[in-house]
């Protein structure tokens, strides 16, 4: 089996949030809810998504 360097450091970096939650899922919750309050512009959402498609399949691949 290959071992990919990005799919591990994917998981140790989620086994130290893990830790650092005391391994509470809900604990992590509350983390990225943070996060996402801190940090709006970095949020995706569903609806940004799927504007994005119809632009692409309109022939604006910016979304303009």
């Amino acid at each position: 089996m290959t071992v990919d360097p990005i799919v591990e450091e994917v998981y140790r970096a989620r086994q130290k949030i893990l830790d650092q939650c005391d391994g509470d899922l809900a604990k992590w919750i509350q983390r990225l809810k943070a996060a996402e309050a801190r940090h709006p512009e970095r949020v995706v959402t569903l609806e940004d998504l799927r504007k994005k498609r119809q632009a692409e399949r309109s022939g604006h691949p910016t979304g303009r």
